[in-house]
C-alpha cells in the first residue's frame, strides 16, 4: 500500500510539472516529403501548425528528417564535401538554407509554441553517394 501511495504521489507531481502528459507530437518531413525541403517550406509548415491550431493541442514539434545537411558531391565546393565543419558539427545546404539553421530556427519560433528539430545519424554517413 506504501508503494502505491509512493507511486501515485511521483505520478501527481510529474503530471502538475507537465511531465509527460503526451507523447511528443508534431510533423516529421520525411514521412510527407521525403529529403526535399527547404527554408521556405519549414517556415510555411511552422505558420500551418500555429494557425490551424494543431500547435495548441501539443503538436509542437517540427523535425527535419533528411535534406537539411550540405549533400556530399565529388564536385562540391562546400569546405567539407557532406556538411560537417572541422569539429565535426553539421551545417545546412547552403542551396536550400541560404540564411542558415540559426536563422530559420528564429523564424519557426515566432509561430510558439512550435519548435524546429532535426535528424541525422550518428558519425559522418548521413548522405551516400550513390
Amino acid at each position: 500500500m506504501k508503494l502505491l501511495l509512493a507511486a501515485l504521489c511521483v505520478a501527481a507531481n510529474a503530471a502538475a510539472a507537465g511531465v509527460a502528459r503526451t507523447p511528443p507530437m508534431g510533423y516529421n518531413t520525411w514521412y510527407d516529403v521525403g529529403g526535399a525541403i527547404n527554408a521556405s517550406y519549414i517556415e510555411s509548415v511552422a505558420a500551418a501548425l500555429a494557425r490551424s491550431g494543431l500547435a495548441k493541442a501539443g503538436y509542437v514539434h517540427l523535425n527535419m528528417d533528411d535534406g537539411f545537411i550540405a549533400p556530399k558531391t565529388k564536385t562540391s565546393l562546400l569546405p567539407d564535401p557532406g556538411g560537417r565543419l572541422a569539429n565535426g558539427s553539421l551545417y545546412a545546404d547552403p542551396v536550400h538554407f541560404p540564411l542558415g539553421l540559426g536563422a530559420l530556427s528564429a523564424a519557426v519560433a515566432a509561430h510558439a509554441p512550435v519548435r524546429l528539430g532535426g535528424y541525422t545519424a550518428r558519425g559522418d554517413r548521413e548522405q551516400f553517394l550513390l
